[in-house]
């Protein structure tokens, strides 16, 4: 499959700042424009009790719903790294910020689940589009390339910890309607502020420049951990809030404090994960054993979220914020995997590919978890998605002698 000619691009489209001075405000842009791509994937779930309440929808329908926008980005992911390379970097943050509340706008005002469908579709081609022009916006700089993509891959779980914390109590002062809508435009605002900061000094993208190993496994490998990691973290961002509120018997408020946990442990994941990932490529080394340790932590914190019915909310929080460190942390490895051939049109391919990976787990594991709940309870669900993340660590497990490959 061949991918975007970038000699073909304009070189005066790269709107990307330079020089080390500018890499600060960058990495602060970057983390916000994931922020913003993460509002759907976070906000539905956040505001899950809600949702369903006032839509009257089953455990297996609102998954069937969060199914419908994940496998929406999966697509998206795959077609839209060719167009991304023919367009600025401006215009493509400017496009994720108003398509993003231009959909989540259109699901403030649905009346049932049906017309919740458009909306989402728009908000998938922001969450798609986010990574692909993010990672060729770090590759432009020529430097601190994964620093960078730890950084803005923050913005996934900023996005988390604040949908938790803040969208069940506006929801709970209004409504989840008018919750989602102004959270999304001021969230979707700040990096339209952000582009004035960063200026748009025009630069040459850099050649391709190898960044070390990339591990003792093909992309291919990556894709189908992206999945299953995708699958289990689909359960818990989709259904966590629900399962804290029914079977913990806790306001909806607290819910989703407890939701924000996860974000919070993917914060501290990132201060843990992204330096040993750092050092272990510029040391040549692969990031195969952090990836596989970060399955087994979800797999021992899913088995604890079993237990929570008797362990209570602390045990749940625990668990969540350790879902967080694990689950919610492997993607800036996977991005630096895809990072590490240099090349900005290999890289968005890459990119692309392994989230499709990750989207499709996502799109899997809500209506599977809920299918699941409904006939025969949480404890069965969260059983198959521990099931779903110790099939992720054993696929890291797996040593191969394949390294990074060439063009997909």
């Amino acid at each position: 499959m061949h991918g975007p000619n970038w000699a073909m691009t304009d070189p005066s489209d790269a709107a990307l700042p330079a020089g080390r001075r500018a890499l600060a405000p960058l990495g602060i842009l970057l983390t916000a424009v994931m922020m913003v791509a993460s509002t759907a994937q976070f906000g539905l779930g956040a505001l899950a009790p809600a949702i369903r309440a006032d839509l009257s929808l089953s455990n297996s329908q609102f998954g069937l719903l969060n199914s419908v926008f994940f496998l929406s980005v999966a697509f998206f992911s795959v077609i839209l790294p060719k167009a991304l390379a023919q367009i600025r970097e401006h215009t493509a943050f400017v496009s994720v910020s108003v398509l993003m509340v231009a959909g989540m706008g259109i699901v403030a005002v649905a009346v049932n689940s049906l017309y919740v469908v458009p909306g989402l579709m728009l908000a998938a081609v922001a969450t798609a589009a986010a990574n692909p022009i993010t990672n060729r916006a770090v590759l432009a700089t020529g430097q601190a390339r994964e620093p960078l993509i730890a950084i803005k891959q923050s913005g996934v779980a900023l996005a988390t910890i604040v949908c938790g914390a803040v969208l069940p109590s506006l929801a709970t002062l209004t409504d989840w309607r008018v919750a989602v809508f102004s959270y999304t435009v001021s969230v979707g605002s700040v990096p339209l502020l952000l582009l004035r900061w960063t200026g748009t000094r025009k630069t040459k993208p850099p050649p391709a420049r190898p960044s070390g190993s990339t591990g003792r496994y093909s992309i291919l490998q990556v894709v189908v951990y992206a999945l299953l990691m995708g699958t289990g973290g689909a359960a818990v961002s989709t259904y966590l809030a629900f399962y804290i509120h029914t079977e913990l018997a806790v306001d909806v408020v607290m819910a989703g404090l407890v939701f924000s946990c996860v974000g919070v442990g993917a914060i501290a994941g990132r201060f843990l994960w992204g330096p040993l990932a750092i050092r272990a490529i510029r040391r040549g080394g692969h990031l195969q054993h952090q990836l596989l340790v970060m399955a087994l932590i979800a797999t021992v914190a899913t088995a604890g979220l079993i237990a929570s019915v008797w362990g209570g909310v602390p045990l749940a929080a625990v668990c969540a914020w350790l879902l967080g460190m694990s689950a919610s942390s492997w993607n800036p490895l996977g991005m630096m995997i895809a990072a590490a051939s240099g090349d900005p049109a290999l890289t968005m391919r890459t990119s692309g590919l392994i989230m499709l990976g990750f989207f499709t787990g996502l799109g899997l594991g809500p209506p599977g978890y809920g299918l699941l709940a409904d006939r025969y309870g949480h404890t069965v669900g969260w059983s198959a998605t521990l099931v779903v993340f110790a099939c992720a660590g054993a696929m890291m497990s797996r040593r191969t002698d394949k390294q990074h490959p060439p063009a997909v």
